[in-house]
């Protein structure tokens, strides 16, 4: 069986220079603001989660 990811829209609200900096590096690292936004949190997450599992 083939397992889908999951996919769900969630509203985020940040400070425009936040998003600002996010925009730019999405630009830097040909990506989208969402894969941007993905990326730096599970970079952020490595060690702490996995794919949704808590490590402990």
């Amino acid at each position: 069986m083939i397992k889908k990811k999951i996919k769900s829209s969630y509203p985020l609200r940040m400070p425009t220079e936040l998003r600002a900096w996010f925009e730019k590096e999405a630009v830097t690292n040909r990506r989208s603001l969402n894969s941007e936004l993905v990326h730096v949190l599970e970079k952020e997450m490595k060690g702490v989660f996995y794919k949704g599992v808590s490590k402990e």
